[in-house]
């Protein structure tokens, strides 16, 4: 009987929904419960009503950056009380794109000022910048275009009451930094010309009153899109952007940009080092700690095929640049992705170009090639090891333990016979060149 019932309320169910009778909601905005408004956001956002004329107002929220609300609140005009910034589109419009309403609060009130349409239904950030000395903030915000590529940054100023579109432009990643500590900032934009395959970066500053374009370089013919960008010194006093990036075909590579106040450049298109960056891991960090980004750069192992290759193992370098535009190699490595480290290469073996690695049973073992001798003399070798194994302490009775992670112990052992002139290492050396990635 039970089975009948639950049989007919399935029939019934499915010949509602067929008919048409029954409604479903698809717009996923819609199934996501909105935020729960605050008391000054209520009043906000009854304000906004009032003046438009309408209650069901559709809430935009950006995808990213500091600000992440439909309610933005900022003292753009420097007045010392803040104004609010609502996103929002209206369901009985024929467009969909985000409208943007300001709010000024006087007399105790919310008051709607200015009411404007952005170029896209979705935002992708908002931010503001102190372009000039004289204003107030600008509003720069990101728009996300459905059938680009590329973002729309279009940048407002405030005044009179009205919120006035000054610049725009296309970008991938935007940035916004002070460069020369003068409390003014400058915005980066990096992206792809239309026209052709390779990409642009640009300085957009004050000039003169006008927001623009200052200058602009290319970028790293290898870029297809981006992955980590940051901003830090690349040389003495000098700053810029290091953008990580991947190919067409899946590796990654990188790009630097020098900044001034009204320049910036790429080091690796103007010294020719374009390919230079291309590797299969690891982005640009402050590897050595010393206050300067570090770009790594990949080249196979003595004796391993030259290139990207799957089954290579590579000697993972790290560099800086300095002010003739030479590349100054800070930190050398070799990294088993598998397991997890990586091994950095001693300061004190002045050769490292000849060190190689062979793989066996799931043990790095680490030799140096002696070019007198035509031979390999082993000089390290690192076990990591799955605690759920067996593990047969009298085969690997000289090895001692240098980490463990998870259900992973890692075990070390050297050569009984330092045979390797100027390579030999001892335990507390081992400890200290061994790292995690």
């Amino acid at each position: 009987m039970v089975k009948r019932l639950l049989y007919i309320f399935v029939c019934f169910w499915a010949a509602a929904v067929l008919s048409g009778c029954m409604k479903f909601e698809t717009n996923i905005e819609n199934l996501i419960k909105a935020p729960r408004l605050t008391a000054e956001q209520t009043d906000i956002h009854e304000a906004l009503q009032k003046a438009i004329g309408i209650s069901d107002i559709d809430f935009k929220y950006p995808k990213s950056g500091k600000y992440r609300s439909a309610f933005v609140m900022y003292d753009i005009d420097c007045d010392d009380v803040e104004e609010a910034l609502v996103f929002y589109s209206d369901p009985h419009e024929e467009s969909d794109n985000v409208r943007i309403s300001l709010l000024d609060y006087t007399g105790n009130t919310w008051r709607p000022v200015f009411d404007i349409s952005g170029p896209a239904t979705e935002i992708d950030t908002v931010e503001f910048c102190k372009f000039t000395p004289d204003k107030g903030a600008y509003i720069v915000i990101g728009w996300s275009v459905a059938s680009s590529r590329e973002n729309m940054v279009v940048v407002y100023s405030y005044e009179n009451e009205r919120l006035n579109s000054v610049y725009s432009d296309g970008y991938r990643v935007m940035l916004i930094e002070d460069i020369d500590h003068d409390e003014l900032d400058e915005m980066i934009l990096l992206g792809r010309t239309r026209a052709v395959k390779a990409g642009t970066a640009r300085l957009v500053a004050d000039d003169d009153g006008t927001i623009k374009t200052i200058d602009s370089s290319s970028v790293n013919y290898y870029f297809d899109d981006y992955k980590k960008v940051s901003f830090g010194r690349v040389y003495g006093d000098a700053v810029g952007i290091f953008a990580d990036g991947s190919t067409d075909d899946g590796m990654l590579v990188s790009d630097v940009f020098v900044l001034g106040p009204d320049s910036i450049d790429s080091l690796m298109v103007l010294y020719d080092y374009e390919p230079l960056t291309l590797r299969s891991s690891q982005y640009c960090s402050d590897i050595n700690e010393d206050g300067i980004i570090d770009i790594p750069m990949q080249q196979s192992l003595y004796g391993y095929e030259e290139g990207l290759a799957e089954e290579n193992v590579y000697m993972t370098s790290y560099y800086n640049f300095n002010e003739s535009g030479d590349l100054i190699r800070t930190y050398a490595s070799i990294i088993n992705e598998q397991a997890g480290y990586m091994l950095k290469m001693p300061d004190s073996w002045e050769e490292i170009d000849n060190i190689t690695v062979t793989k066996v049973n799931g043990e790095w073992i680490y030799s140096v090639y002696i070019p007198e001798t035509d031979s390999f003399e082993e000089v390290l070798r690192i076990l990591a090891h799955n605690v759920k194994d067996p593990f047969d302490k009298l085969e690997y009775e000289n090895y001692f333990e240098i980490a463990s992670r998870g259900p992973f112990k890692y075990y070390a052992a050297l050569p009984k016979e330092k045979e390797a002139d100027g390579y030999s290492l001892e335990a507390e050396m081992v400890d200290e060149m061994f790292n995690f990635i």
